[in-house]
């Protein structure tokens, strides 16, 4: 398991991408439309698999 930014969508669920920068997930949520947020998380690698530390609202 390792850590970086995910792109997500709460509903329905879509891991966009996890991303080890700022920056490259900022391009990954402007890509992914709306409806995505980003966070800090965990990631299992080759998984839809991503636990939020910090969740965002909204």
């Amino acid at each position: 398991m390792g850590n970086g930014l995910g792109v997500y969508r709460l509903s329905p669920w879509c891991l966009y991408g996890v991303c080890l920068s700022k920056k490259a997930a900022q391009v990954l949520l402007s890509e992914a439309g709306e409806g995505f947020i980003m966070d800090f998380g965990t990631h299992e690698l080759g998984s839809e698999d991503f636990v939020a530390v910090q969740a965002s609202q909204g």
